[in-house]
């Protein structure tokens, strides 16, 4: 039993107590115009963004919705209007998009939209009534759950919860899967996180000296190669290098 105890002694000494990534930003894409309350990518070199523009002509402001989907060279390939039905959140599962929208009593509610005839096929009801980013991992949809701090689990057949994870932080914003790890943003921290295993109990933050964006909602996206993040209010995506 001594030796056992030595051994796990041994094992913890040389094991860092918090492991830390460095990002480094390498080059940027513009984005149109407008608010970005969601981003995704829906292949190498194709963009999908959920965004709100003023409208100059109406008396009172009013905010337009748009997804928009082009290239990465600025050509838009097509765009269709959603105001009024989303809001937040932008994912795509290689058929559907997916975003959330508010209802009449406070929550939120789930959108499936066909890509090909842009076609609302199911709505579901969020657990959480304040969902800011979404990604897909290839079977199931994530949420990050900003008010209560977690991220959920979505059955995209059933729209079911299928399980919830504790937040790094206290305001988790952004969400992006990288096909091993899922990745995470923070308002209240400011910090960026990567979390993996099974229930994503594995966690490293990226260093502070390489990003702290406290009090802003930075969007994540993953192209299959690269993470990216849109710092709020920027009009910009920056692609990460990750060590």
């Amino acid at each position: 039993m001594r030796l056992l105890v030595v051994a796990l002694l041994t094992i913890a000494a040389v094991t860092p107590a918090h492991a830390e990534i460095s990002a480094t930003p390498v080059d940027s894409l513009a984005l149109p115009g407008g608010e970005i309350t969601g981003l995704t990518w829906a292949g190498t070199d194709t963009l999908a963004l959920l965004v709100a523009q003023t409208d100059s002509l109406a008396i009172d402001e009013v905010h337009q919705m748009f997804l928009v989907v082009g290239d990465t060279s600025g050509t838009i390939y097509w765009q269709e209007e959603f105001t009024g039905v989303l809001a937040r959140g932008l994912a795509w599962d290689g058929e559907y998009f997916w975003s959330c929208g508010d209802d009449a009593e406070g929550g939120s509610l789930l959108y499936k939209i066909r890509a090909d005839t842009v076609a609302v096929e199911e709505v579901y009801a969020t657990p959480g009534h304040r969902p800011m980013s979404l990604a897909f991992d290839g079977r199931w949809l994530w949420l990050t759950d900003r008010d209560n701090g977690r991220i959920d689990r979505i059955d995209p057949e059933t729209g079911d919860l299928t399980r919830s994870v504790g937040a790094p932080g206290f305001s988790p914003v952004g969400l992006a899967w990288d096909g091993v790890a899922m990745w995470v943003t923070d308002s209240g921290t400011g910090r960026l996180t990567r979390m993996r295993g099974n229930r994503l109990q594995r966690r490293e933050e990226v260093a502070a000296d390489g990003w702290f964006l406290r009090d802003q909602d930075a969007r994540l996206a993953h192209d299959g190669h690269s993470l990216w993040v849109l710092p709020a209010g920027e009009s910009y995506l920056r692609r990460l290098i990750l060590d």
